[in-house]
C-alpha cells in the first residue's frame, strides 16, 4: 500500500474513532449503571482529550465510587481526568484536598496524590480551607496534608487545629503562609 494512501486511511479511522468515543464514552460519566471498564474508557478519553465541562460529574463520580475491585482504578482515572480538565484550578485543588482528608482510604489516597500534582494551587486551597469553619477533625487532617505537601511544619502543633477558634486559625494560617513563601524563595 502506498504510504500516502495509508496515511489518508489512518486519519479517517482516527477521525471515526474520535467521533464514536465522544458520542459513546463521554456520556457514561453520567450513567450510574455503566460498567467499570466502560467508565474507565470514558474517564481516560476525557483526560487525554482534555474535554472540559465535566467537573460536576467527575466530582460526583469520585465521591460515589463504591468499594470494589475496580475502586482504585476508577478513583485514579477520575482524579486524573479532574486534574487535567478542571475549569477552576483552585476549586479543583480544594475539592481534592477535602476528599483526600476523608474517611475513604482508596479514594482519599488517590486524591492526595492528585492534589500533590497541583503544587502551589493546592497549598493555597488548603490554607484557605484552614480558615473556614470546618469539622475539627477535618482541620487536623488538612493541616497534616499541608505540612506533607509544602514540606513546612505547622507553626502550631497539630492538635491546635482541632481546638482553635477562627481568629486564631487565621493568624496561624498567615504565619504558615509566610513560612511557605520563605521556603520557596530559598535556593
Amino acid at each position: 500500500m502506498d504510504s500516502a494512501v495509508a496515511e489518508v486511511y489512518l486519519k479517517k479511522v482516527v477521525k471515526t474513532y474520535e467521533k464514536y468515543a465522544a458520542d459513546q464514552y463521554v456520556p457514561l460519566v453520567r450513567d450510574p449503571t455503566a460498567s467499570p471498564d466502560h467508565l474507565l474508557a470514558a474517564l481516560r478519553f476525557i483526560e487525554t482529550r482534555r474535554l472540559v465541562g465535566h467537573d460536576a460529574h467527575l466530582r460526583e463520580l469520585l465521591t460515589g465510587i463504591p468499594r470494589s475491585v475496580h475502586a482504585r482504578d476508577l478513583a485514579e482515572a477520575c482524579a486524573d481526568a479532574l486534574v487535567a480538565t478542571g475549569q477552576d484550578p483552585l476549586a479543583t485543588a480544594r475539592f481534592l484536598a477535602l476528599v483526600a482528608t476523608s474517611d475513604r482510604p482508596v479514594v482519599s489516597a488517590t486524591c492526595e496524590s492528585a492534589a500533590r500534582r497541583l503544587g502551589p494551587t493546592v497549598i493555597e486551597a488548603i490554607l484557605q480551607e484552614l480558615t473556614r469553619p470546618n469539622d475539627p477533625h477535618q482541620l487536623r487532617r488538612l493541616a497534616r496534608l499541608l505540612g506533607g505537601i509544602s514540606k513546612v511544619k505547622s507553626p502550631e502543633p497539630i492538635p491546635f487545629w482541632q481546638k482553635a477558634d477562627e481568629p486564631s486559625r487565621r493568624k496561624t494560617v498567615e504565619a504558615w503562609r509566610t513560612r511557605i513563601a520563605e521556603k520557596r524563595q530559598q535556593p
